[in-house]
């Protein structure tokens, strides 16, 4: 947000905002004697080494997409072993959850009560909404959303051959058969998931069925006709 666009901050009480722990004399001993050095050289060198897969991972999911990248592939361009990888993540799916986790964790640095105590509360909501959008609508964020599309590219064509044959001959207009195949996709991945990604509600017993349901309300936008079906 430009200085000239950006609501006036009001002044901050004294005391407001985040305390770090006290570090008690142990720990401060600890923390500087020769083990305490040491260990604090083996965390620092893993978590470069954490960072520097985690951004070479990023870049095959991004490029690649989740099927097409390869620990192999990660591991030799890092001029590493396999080995060195998987001492940080045991598995693929633990290093596309790692990176997914560690990109989208710029989204969440900001707080709305934080911000209630500088701005009124329709300017927080202001500079939040900003802070968001910002961040959804960089490249990198939205390539991480082509990725997660991209795992369910495959199946489109078999949906939109289902409803080539299926739509309603009287009411279809052409592309009507690939809108739906959209339509439908668009459904199940985005149909209250916003809920469980911002901890609104958690999973439970039924709750794909419920969804379910639902999506198929939806997709009464397209009229479709009954096809032969298979004797029982």
């Amino acid at each position: 947000m430009s200085p000239q666009n950006s609501p006036p901050r009001r002044k901050r009480s004294a005391g407001a905002g985040h305390r770090d722990r006290a570090v008690t004399k142990d720990e401060e001993k600890y923390q500087n004697s020769p083990a305490g050095r040491r260990r604090a050289r083996r965390d620092e060198n893993h978590a470069k080494k954490r960072r520097e897969i985690l951004d070479v991972a990023g870049r095959h999911f991004l490029d690649h997409g989740y099927a097409a990248t390869t620990m192999s592939a990660i591991a030799s361009e890092m001029g590493g072993s396999k080995t060195t990888l998987w001492d940080h993540f045991p598995s693929k799916q633990e290093l596309l959850e790692a990176f997914l986790l560690d990109a989208t964790s710029a989204i969440c640095e900001i707080n709305l009560r934080d911000l209630a105590v500088e701005f009124s509360p329709f300017e927080a909501i202001q500079v939040f909404a900003e802070h968001i959008i910002e961040r959804l609508t960089t490249e990198r964020a939205i390539g991480l959303q082509r990725l997660v599309y991209r795992l369910f590219k495959a199946i489109r064509p078999d949906l939109t051959a289902f409803f080539d044959a299926h739509l309603d001959s009287d009411s279809r207009r052409s592309g009507d058969a690939d809108a739906a195949a959209a339509m439908l996709l668009t459904l199940c991945l985005n149909l209250g998931q916003e809920r469980l990604l911002w901890a609104v509600e958690q999973p439970y017993d039924g709750l794909a069925k419920e969804r379910a349901a639902l999506v198929a309300r939806l997709m009464h936008v397209y009229p479709m006709k009954e096809g032969p079906r298979r004797s029982s």
